[in-house]
This record gives structure tokens, C-alpha cells and sequence, in this order.
């Protein structure tokens, strides 16, 4: 079920485009699983408080996950160019999502 709900929220991040990026530009696996598995928490820190309001949820998500960008120094383009990068070669995304499987057990 956490693998599902990975592959969701990592899906929702992909950016439109699929371009080459330079290594500058991609976030290590490390820093971008610990990335991935607060966004996770978040995620169900947002789902366990249950609004009515969908837009309230939605508003909540994007604060935490603005905070989350902020607290690991990275911005939401840099992210989005790391998760696609990754989700472009399945070896390196099977290692990132085995890390975030790792980090949230």
C-alpha cells in the first residue's frame, strides 16, 4: 500500500516535459528519499485530520509540502527535474523507492 501511494504522489510531481537534466540539477537518492518520505507523512498527516472541505486538504498539502522543500534546501523545480530524471529509469527509481520503503518503516 506504501509503494502505491509512492507512485501516486511521485506521478503528481512529474513535470510535463521530459527533458535531459545535468547532475547539477538532480537531487541525490539519499536526500530525495528523505525528500519523498516526509511528503509521504504528510501526505497522511493531511488524510488521518480528514476535512470536508477537499480545497482545505489541498491548501494543507501544498503548506506541507512548500515546508518540506524549504526544510531540505530545494526547490519545487529542482524536485520535479530529480523525479523525473529518476521515474525516467526504472533501476534508479526501483533503488529511490526501495530507500523511501526503507525510511518510512
Amino acid at each position: 500500500m506504501k509503494k502505491v501511494l509512492l507512485i501516486i504522489v511521485l506521478l503528481s510531481f512529474l513535470s510535463c516535459s521530459k527533458k535531459e537534466s545535468t547532475n547539477k540539477d538532480i537531487i541525490p537518492k539519499e536526500n530525495l528519499a528523505a525528500i519523498i518520505a516526509d511528503v509521504q507523512k504528510a501526505q497522511a498527516l493531511v488524510n488521518i485530520k480528514q476535512d470536508s472541505n477537499m480545497t482545505i486538504r489541498n491548501l494543507r498539502l501544498k503548506e506541507y509540502n512548500e515546508e518540506i522543500l524549504k526544510k531540505h534546501k530545494v526547490s519545487e523545480d529542482k524536485y520535479n527535474k530529480s523525479i523525473d530524471y529518476y521515474s525516467s529509469n526504472q533501476k534508479e527509481l526501483s533503488i529511490l523507492l526501495e530507500m523511501v520503503s526503507k525510511k518510512l518503516n
